[in-house]
């Protein structure tokens, strides 16, 4: 998404994701690879030097993107999302330091009328993980689904299967199928066994 230049500067990521931000309907749909959250973060954490009261001068679009992007290439499952945000940028695990994240994304969020944050889940890291489109296991499955007719979904059973598995299951459940050599629907203490 960016030139490979050596310094990025975030009053021109800014612009330039404010043009890509219109465009998408969900912000894991930007073509923000890896590299460019990096070189963008890394940039941040020079910007914000340890200070969590300069996150007001981080641009909103940049911080709602690494925000999205942290959640997609970072592994948040296994430490949380806040202690591996706050990580990356530099910043210390407090509750005052996340509680300024979240108002800080709470005032981005609120200037972007044109994008859906869901209300269900959690009141901050679900809309992130939504917009970096990663399901989450324990909110209604309505919040994931587009805003179309019935009719024009694919099988229903089949899509919430697929998004709702938690990570654990769906890992155990891909090495039993390689074991057995072929997909399953289920593990095998999830079948009905009696049906055969």
């Amino acid at each position: 998404m960016f030139e490979n230049t050596d310094k990025i500067d975030l009053a021109k990521v800014e612009k330039i994701l404010d043009r890509s931000f219109g465009k998408v309907g969900l912000l894991g749909e930007l073509r923000f690879t890896l590299d460019d959250y990096r070189r963008v973060a890394r940039a941040v954490k020079e910007a914000l030097n340890k200070n969590p009261e300069n996150l007001e001068k981080i641009p909103e679009r940049v911080f709602l993107a690494l925000l999205v992007f942290c959640a997609r290439y970072e592994d948040t499952y296994t430490s949380g999302y806040w202690p591996v945000f706050l990580q990356r940028l530099g910043l210390r695990n407090d509750a005052g330091v996340q509680n300024a994240c979240r108002k800080r994304f709470k005032e981005a969020r609120g200037n972007l009328e044109h994008l859906y944050f869901p209300a269900e889940g959690y009141k901050y890291v679900t809309p992130i993980l939504y917009h970096a489109v990663i399901p989450q296991a324990d909110i209604d499955f309505k919040c994931i689904l587009p805003r179309q007719p019935a009719q024009a979904l694919p099988d229903l059973r089949k899509a919430r299967l697929a998004l709702l598995r938690p990570l654990r299951w769906r890992t155990h459940l891909d090495l039993y199928a390689r074991e057995r050599g072929g997909a399953q629907d289920q593990p095998p203490w999830g079948r009905d066994l009696h049906s055969r």
